[in-house]
């Protein structure tokens, strides 16, 4: 009688309190259980008995309360969507930093064709005959949830099907750039306005269109539901030259489906769909012409059975290398087409980030590394070296820190410094 008597909440909150769990998909039942209930608890003597006699004494009050209810949302439809400031302008950061011999400076990015709770995340810039390159990941979440059939490797339900949906392009845009300096007194940000539209042109190595992208699911046979994460389409973009007058991009994705749609898609030891993000590179790429058709070729000295990503592109002896790990320094050649053009592989380490590793931090590669060989610039290196970041993931508060660090221009390219 006790379960009884609150079962009706527990039947209308389990999917709010599943979304409260701090990790979807590894739920330990019996404590789910005891969080579930003693939530309802909660919930139907301070909200729902309450509730429910002041409704049975209140007979009058009853003809009221829909069309109480029906004004209320008539009245919340009519208010227009509030314009939430997000991460792409944060109000608490400048849009210009100036620093010993540089300067930091907010991009300007314009999206006319986006969506418009999309945001414009992870850039990566480069300097080119004057002008500035930018691409970057248009990022959007959806959850979509509906009744289904789940036909799985241990037969078919009927089941609740939530979908959590992470909408993501890559868009590209140019502008021209003049003189980058900066006035003291008066600091503005030189930086132009550039305008980025999708990369529309991006096909798979068999010539198809990329999307239709290989999902995760996750089974949950205690209340039948499925939970089915969804990229649509490629993720994280670096831009660097080819070594010669063209560009390339190293982007990672989930991997395409086949002509045979999903039976081309990895699945885990349950015989569950199962995605993991793979690098992949597309060369001869003019941003002015995004529709131009370009495929884009996985790389193949990663591992499939790994999530693959956070590469660090740079360019050396007109040919693409890549650092693969920060620790040890571990650096491997690509062809343009995916393939290893080389058995040359270097691998160092680093006192400093060994230390960051025993404080349980994981060291991830950032954006591109940029040669740079100007002296005055950097009195403190004044040799050629590549720059490039990084970024230090924090597993348990799941915060990121970033930092910049050297490493030689010639192999076997070592770590020189790091920022502080």
């Amino acid at each position: 009688d006790f379960l009884e008597k609150y079962s009706y909440t527990v039947y209308i909150f389990q999917f709010l309190l599943y979304g409260f769990w701090p990790q979807v998909g590894q739920v330990n039942l019996l404590v789910f259980l005891i969080f579930l209930y003693s939530s309802s608890y909660i919930i139907a003597n301070c909200i729902q008995q309450p509730i429910q006699k002041w409704w049975a004494s209140h007979q009058t009050g009853q003809l009221v309360v829909p069309v109480a209810l029906a004004a209320f949302f008539m009245v919340c439809c009519a208010i227009p969507d509030l314009q939430i400031q997000t991460a792409q302008t944060p109000a608490d950061l400048p849009a210009l930093v100036q620093l010993d011999r540089s300067i930091d400076v907010r991009l300007k990015l314009h999206d006319p064709t986006g969506h418009p709770d999309s945001n414009i995340i992870n850039p990566s810039v480069l300097v080119k005959d004057d002008e500035l390159i930018v691409v970057a990941r248009r990022h959007r979440r959806e959850t979509k949830q509906h009744s289904g059939v789940y036909d799985g490797p241990d037969g078919t339900w009927d089941a609740v099907i939530i979908e959590e949906i992470w909408h993501s392009d890559i868009v590209m845009g140019r502008a021209a750039i003049g003189s980058m300096e900066v006035n003291p007194v008066n600091p503005v940000n030189p930086v132009p306005e550039v305008t980025v539209s999708s990369w529309g042109g991006l096909l798979t190595e068999d010539g198809r269109a990329w999307e239709d992208l290989c999902v995760v699911e996750t089974w949950i046979p205690e209340n039948r539901t499925l939970m089915r994460m969804i990229v649509t389409g490629p993720e994280d973009p670096k831009v660097v030259t080819d070594g010669k007058d063209g560009i390339l991009l190293a982007f990672d994705s989930r991997p395409p489906k086949g002509p045979s749609k999903s039976s081309s898609c990895r699945r885990n030891t349950q015989g569950r769909l199962e995605s993991l993000p793979q690098m992949y590179v597309a060369s001869s790429i003019d941003v002015s012409k995004p529709l131009v058709p370009i495929k884009g070729y996985r790389l193949k000295s990663g591992s499939s059975d790994l999530a693959e990503k956070n590469w660090i592109p740079f360019i050396y002896d007109s040919s693409l290398h890549f650092v693969y790990t920060p620790l040890p320094h571990y650096i491997l050649e690509a062809a343009l087409d995916g393939s290893s053009s080389s058995d040359t592989i270097y691998s160092t380490t680093h006192g400093p980030f060994h230390q960051l590793q025993k404080e349980h931090l994981e060291i991830r590669g950032s954006a591109q590394a940029v040669l740079v060989d100007n002296p005055k610039s950097t009195p403190h290196l004044p040799h050629p070296h590549y720059l490039a970041l990084i970024h230090l993931f924090d597993p348990s508060t799941r915060r990121y820190g970033h930092f910049a660090y050297r490493f030689q221009a010639e192999p076997p390219f070592m770590i020189l410094q790091v920022s502080s």
